[in-house]
């Protein structure tokens, strides 16, 4: 059976250093090069996608639908 255990923050960043490394390693070929800059920018976006709503559900939660005195004039 396949090991379905999710992989560690430290993993992560641990897979992302070496596809940096591979990218920069001078024996790989622009190939392979452009493969490991690809798995990079496919991460990169998902992050950023991610990131982004999370802000946005955040920005949703701290503003008020209504004010709390409607006779207020803030």
């Amino acid at each position: 059976m396949a090991d379905k255990r999710k992989p560690t923050l430290n993993e992560m960043i641990a897979q992302l250093s070496q596809w940096h490394s591979e990218v920069k390693n001078f024996r790989n070929d622009g190939y392979t090069q452009k493969a490991y800059r690809e798995k990079i920018a496919a991460m990169r976006e998902q992050i950023i996608r991610i990131t982004e709503d999370i802000r946005n559900s955040e920005e949703l939660v701290e503003k008020p639908a209504f004010r709390s005195n409607p006779r207020e004039t803030k």
